[in-house]
Parts: C-alpha cells; sequence; structure tokens
C-alpha cells in the first residue's frame, strides 16, 4: 500500500494516479506553450504576404475539433463495457458482471445535447478573447492571470445560485486581485523576445484575458445551473461542447470575422478581423505550423481526456498544488526555449521584473490556499465543515 493524496491505494492504482497527473501536466503545458508559438510563427499567406499567424479564431476552431473527439471516444468506452458485461455473463460470472454495470441511481432527466450550445457559447466567446490577449503577452502572464477567473466565479455563484462567500474567501479573492496587478505590471514593463508589444497593447492583452475569465466563469456556472440534475456523463459534456463549438465558429464567428475591419489580409477592402482562408494557405506553406498546430491538437485533445479521469483524484488542495506546478512547468518551458534558442522569437527571457512576477505568482498561490481554507488566518470564522455520509447511511467520522 502506498498513500497518495493522503489515500491508501494499491501500486497499480498508484501507477495510474501517476499516469494522470503527468500526462495533465505534459499536455497542459503544450496547450499552452504550442499556442503562443503558433501565434508567433510568420508565414507566406494571402497575397504571398508574410505576416505572423495570429489567428484566434482559427485555434478555437481546432480546441472545439479536439473537444468534440471526446463524442466518439464517449461511444468506444460504452462499447468496451457493454462486451465486457456481456462476455462475463455468458461465462456465468454474474457478479463481475454486475459490478461492471453501472449503479442505479435516481432518475434524472434525459438531456437534450441542444442545451449544451448554451456554455458552448460562453467558452468559443472566452477562448477567443484569450488567445486575442495571448498575442500582446507572454505565456507565463497569461497563465497567471487566468487565476482571476476565482472572483468572477465566485461572484457569479452568489448572485445566481444563492452560494454564500465566506470571510476567508473574501480574502482570498482581495490577495488575488493584489497578484493580478503585480502580475499584470511585470507582464507589461518585462522585455519579451521577436516583436514586443508595446505597454498599451500588454495592457490590452492583460485586460483581454482577465475579461475572458468573467465569461468562463459564466459558463461554469452556466453549467452548474443547467447540468444540475441531467444525466450527461463528464466526456459527453466535453464532446457536445466541442460539436455546437465547432459548428458555432464555421458557420458564425468564421464568416463574422471576415466581413469586421480588421488587418488580416483578405478580399475585403478594409481587410478583415481574421481571414481563416489565409489560415489554410498559411500551412501550406509552413510545414513547421503544421507541426505546431497538430502538436496544439493533440494536446488540446489528450488533455480533455485526461481531466475526465483526474476528478476522483482531486480535492481542493490538490487542485490548488497541480495548477501551481503546471504554471510553473510552462513557465520553465518558456525560459529554457529562449535560453536555448534565443534567435528564435519564442519563450520568455529572464529580466529584472520576471523577480516581480514571481512574487506575484507566489501570492496568487497562497490566495488559493486562503480561499480553500487550506491556509489558515487567525481571526477569522470558518464555516464548520460538511459531514459526508458513509456507505451504510450512517455520518462519515471528521477527519483531524
Amino acid at each position: 500500500m502506498v498513500v497518495l493524496f493522503g489515500r491508501n491505494i494499491e501500486n497499480a492504482k498508484l501507477a495510474k494516479g501517476i499516469h494522470i497527473l503527468t500526462g495533465m501536466l505534459v499536455m497542459g503545458t503544450c496547450t499552452s506553450i504550442s499556442s503562443k508559438i503558433s501565434l508567433a510563427m510568420f508565414c507566406m499567406g494571402w497575397g504571398d504576404i508574410e505576416h505572423p499567424f495570429e489567428k484566434p479564431f482559427f485555434q478555437s476552431i481546432l480546441m472545439f475539433g479536439a473537444m468534440a473527439l471526446a463524442l466518439p471516444l464517449a461511444w468506444i468506452a460504452d462499447a468496451i463495457t457493454y462486451f465486457r458485461a456481456k462476455k462475463l455473463a455468458e461465462s456465468r460470472e454474474f457478479g463481475e458482471a454486475a459490478r461492471l454495470v453501472p449503479k442505479k441511481e435516481e432518475p434524472k432527466q434525459k438531456t437534450n445535447p441542444i442545451i449544451m450550445m448554451v456554455p458552448c457559447t460562453f467558452d468559443l466567446l472566452a477562448s477567443t478573447l484569450m488567445t486575442f490577449g495571448l498575442i500582446y503577452i507572454s505565456v507565463s502572464v497569461f497563465q497567471m492571470l487566468r487565476g482571476s477567473m476565482v472572483i468572477f466565479s465566485s461572484i457569479l455563484s452568489r448572485i445566481f445560485l444563492g452560494r454564500p462567500i465566506h470571510y476567508h474567501q473574501m480574502v482570498g479573492l482581495g490577495i488575488c486581485c493584489v497578484a493580478l496587478v503585480m502580475v499584470g505590471t511585470a507582464g507589461m514593463l518585462m522585455p519579451q523576445p521577436g516583436i514586443p508589444s508595446t505597454a498599451a497593447e500588454t495592457m490590452v492583452g492583460c485586460c483581454l484575458v482577465i475579461f475572458s475569465q468573467l465569461i468562463q466563469a459564466g459558463q461554469i456556472v452556466t453549467e452548474e445551473f443547467l447540468l444540475k440534475n441531467l444525466s450527461l456523463d463528464p466526456l459527453r459534456v466535453v464532446g457536445y461542447e466541442g460539436l455546437w463549438g465547432t459548428l458555432l465558429m464555421v458557420f458564425i464567428a468564421c464568416p463574422l470575422a471576415y466581413v469586421i475591419p480588421g488587418t488580416d489580409y483578405s478580399t475585403m477592402p478594409h481587410n478583415s478581423l481574421e481571414n481563416t482562408i489565409d489560415s489554410f494557405m498559411c500551412m501550406v506553406t509552413s510545414a513547421d505550423l503544421i507541426g505546431c498546430i497538430v502538436v496544439f491538437f493533440v494536446a488540446v485533445l489528450l488533455y480533455n481526456v485526461y481531466g475526465m479521469f483526474v476528478t476522483d483524484l482531486f480535492n481542493a488542495v490538490n487542485r490548488t498544488i497541480f495548477e501551481a506546478v503546471r504554471t510553473t512547468c510552462i513557465w520553465v518551458t518558456d525560459l529554457v526555449i529562449y535560453t536555448i534558442w534565443p534567435t528564435s522569437g519564442f519563450g520568455e527571457m529572464w529580466s529584472v521584473w520576471s523577480w516581480l512576477e514571481l512574487g506575484g505568482f507566489v501570492v496568487l498561490i497562497s490566495s488559493s490556499f486562503v480561499y480553500n481554507g487550506i491556509l489558515k488566518i487567525p481571526g477569522i470564522p470558518y464555516p464548520a465543515p460538511e459531514k459526508k455520509l458513509d456507505i451504510q447511511g450512517g455520518e462519515e467520522p471528521e477527519k483531524n
């Protein structure tokens, strides 16, 4: 027996847990890094004009397309479970077959997949805005600013779900605001490789990322409100969001981006906010860009798949630690890329302002610990821990 996250588990389960956590870390890092690198790549596109591949809408299509593949994965998982149970039943191993068949639970209302279009719209807006913001800031600042979602999710949960905000959570949110100011200031002042953004552009990038987290918080609250009493497993939630997201991007968002004035070259007299045709032309002329896009697509898919298996392993403590480790991995990887390949225009250089970013990162992690009640502050009242029911129906004793 080995202890993992405070639980006694067998070696096989330990190996599975390590595999899932490592996979999420690697795929989460690859998702952010490959997204930033592709945005900074130069390619030959519309009118044989070389320009950076700043394509937030196209990246959203890739993200939702990868998520949509969760649907066939869910069907495959159902088929495997069914045939395994059937085989065991035929061999008269009814006890084992019964174990594989899901236990009956309280009946839930059948879910109409169309309802997933609502949270999907939130996700579409948030992911596209985030990618626009990522164009102007480093990936480490981008990742840390995403911590602002806890502020918005707490406020929206209080307004729409009636969930109270306790005193220690208010303190945690206040500390989080301080951390965001530190990280945002460092992002505006630190030097950047490649074509540097101005202070104004960096500020716009930071604001776009923070505003996207408001929308993302709306998605989470909406999902909780709409799906609370509906029967839909997490893998299908991801799959249907990906399916609707892909359709919305292809038939609504991308055509609108083409006719809206912008700086992307197109047949429009005022050019376009984004020309999706130009995106494919760039891919044809750049093998490196294709490789980066493939890495991004596969990383998004695997990150969502791993995320389906991690629920049983994570509690508030583990999630806080995991997000801290993930942000650290992304930042270290970005620093290593610049150190190894300083003339590429990719990665992130260490400067005097990186110390301010590091300080903001430490404060941000501390705010998470305070918010989740992991780090206790003297003099602040804490709510009594909820008592859980054990399998026999009695109250589970509180753990010291």
